[in-house]
């Protein structure tokens, strides 16, 4: 059997989904042969650049524009319906026409239509699998009618996939694929053990490129006098890692400052609480550990989608300033029966076994079928 996973690599989430899918398949079936597809690298570079910067950057320098355009069913139909879905993708339609996989994993929805197309074209006997990697339902682009099973986190999404026209018996909850450490039995005593963190003191899990220079000043000062220890993941900026590091000593704080981490999932065990912005994979991480989290200037579009998803179910909360987040972090210290709750409601919304999940029912679905695309009523 030959399986091929599509994504365009913008964002993180969909590399990161795609990777992890790639692994859980190497692992549990060694005898499928796979190739991972990334369409942005068939396209002219003027093109990966203007893709990416229009995806990455837009949301934040031109968050109204990007909010709208999540909306606009004009811009749907008209710029992603006939534009994006058709002219750059022409590299990869001819790797999978090549390739002839048995079975497709889709972590990027502009791909659903391009494996749909290269099927009608070159008549593939091929199983189409879109995993959604966010935590809502986006009709205008996540519905496609030769899509043979879609795989979401929510029953809110279920329900308005349903409602779309999608069949209940093609649709299943399996969550966002992360990585398998995520599903490992540890504790929050036994992950601060490792961390070397106090037991009794409230952990808060911050990125620190989430927020700016004079922020990071303000919610360092706020914690001063407060039994809160702060772990902080600065990434691959030496400059922030140092400078955190000199702010807390000089506030008289004990906490961690690390760069890159290889040891996220311990780190989110051994937190009340992660402060930082709503990408859908790290929140799926969250909830995998039972972390709360406090989500900052989440921009319209998925992203907040995201952040609101998890506010209504009480997994966390959508703060826009930083005064709305020092106010957060001071209401669950006053009250710490409601963080209490926050961790039990991520906890139970985890969904830890995703990748193993997905592949497992897609592979089943390619040996117990081989079928002509589905049709969807319109």
């Amino acid at each position: 059997m030959k399986a091929a996973i599509l994504l365009l690599n913008v964002g993180g989430g969909h590399q990161e989904a795609a990777n992890n899918l790639k692994a859980a398949l190497e692992k549990s079936h060694p005898d499928v042969e796979l190739r991972v597809i990334d369409g942005l690298i068939y396209t002219p570079r003027w093109f990966q650049v203007l893709f990416a910067w229009w995806w990455l950057k837009m949301q934040y320098t031109a968050p109204r524009i990007w909010g709208w355009m999540y909306q606009s069913p004009l811009f749907a139909t008209r710029f992603w319906g006939w534009w994006m879905y058709h002219i750059p993708w022409w590299g990869m339609r001819r790797e999978l026409r090549e390739y002839r996989p048995d079975v497709v994993f889709i972590t990027h929805f502009v791909c659903n239509p391009v494996a749909a197309r290269v099927r009608r074209e070159s008549k593939l006997d091929v199983r189409i699998n879109y995993i959604c990697t966010e935590f809502i339902w986006l009709d205008l682009y996540f519905r496609w009618p030769e899509t043979d099973r879609y795989y979401f986190s929510t029953e809110k999404q279920r329900e308005l996939a349903i409602a779309s026209g999608i069949p209940a018996d093609r649709i299943s909850i399996t969550g966002i694929p992360i990585k398998p450490a995520f599903a490992e039995q540890l504790s929050r005593q036994d992950a601060r053990n490792k961390l070397d963190i106090p037991q009794d003191a409230t952990v808060l899990f911050f990125f620190a490129g989430t927020f700016g220079g004079t922020n990071v000043d303000r919610i360092v000062d706020a914690m001063k006098g407060k039994n809160v220890y702060p772990v902080v993941v600065c990434g691959k900026s030496a400059e922030a890692k140092e400078r955190i590091e000199k702010l807390i000593a000089k506030a008289g704080i004990a906490g961690r400052v690390y760069g890159f981490v290889d040891f996220m999932d311990v780190i989110m065990r051994a937190a009340d609480l992660m402060v930082g912005k709503g990408g859908a994979l790290m929140c799926a991480e969250c909830l995998a550990t039972g972390c709360p989290v406090l989500l900052y200037g989440s921009p319209p579009g998925h992203e907040l989608g995201n952040a609101q998803w998890l506010e209504s179910i009480g997994a966390g909360i959508v703060t826009d300033t930083i005064d709305d987040v020092l106010r957060a972090i001071d209401d669950l210290l006053t009250h710490p029966d409601k963080l209490r709750r926050m961790h039990e409601i991520s906890k139970a919304a985890g969904l830890p076994r995703a990748a193993d999940d997905v592949v497992d029912l897609a592979l089943k679905d390619r040996l117990a079928t081989r079928t002509a695309a589905p049709k969807l009523t319109a």
